[in-house]
C-alpha cells in the first residue's frame, strides 16, 4: 500500500506490463535478488519504479523475475 500512496503522490512512477521486457536471467549466485535490489535502490532513475527499502531488516524480498523486468525495461523501454 505505501508504494500505491507513493505513486499516487508523485513520489514513484508505476510502468505498463506493455513496457516490460521479460527476460530469463541463470540462477547464479551474483544475480539475486537482493543483490540486484540494492543496485535498483542506488540507481537514481530506476528508484523511482521500486519500493523503498523496509525500516527494518526483513525477510520479505521483491520476486527476482520483476527486478531483472524492471531493470531491462528501464534500460531498454519498449514502443
Amino acid at each position: 500500500m505505501e508504494f500505491m500512496r507513493d505513486a499516487l503522490c508523485g513520489r514513484k512512477r508505476l510502468i505498463t506490463n506493455r513496457d516490460l521486457a521479460p527476460v530469463n536471467v541463470p540462477r547464479y549466485k551474483e544475480f539475486n535478488a537482493v543483490a540486484l535490489y540494492k543496485a535498483g535502490i542506488a540507481d537514481e532513475e530506476l528508484n523511482v519504479y521500486l519500493p523503498d527499502p523496509p525500516a527494518k531488516e526483513s525477510s520479505k524480498v521483491l520476486n527476482r523475475r520483476f527486478l531483472f523486468n524492471v531493470s531491462t525495461a528501464h534500460i531498454e523501454p519498449r514502443r
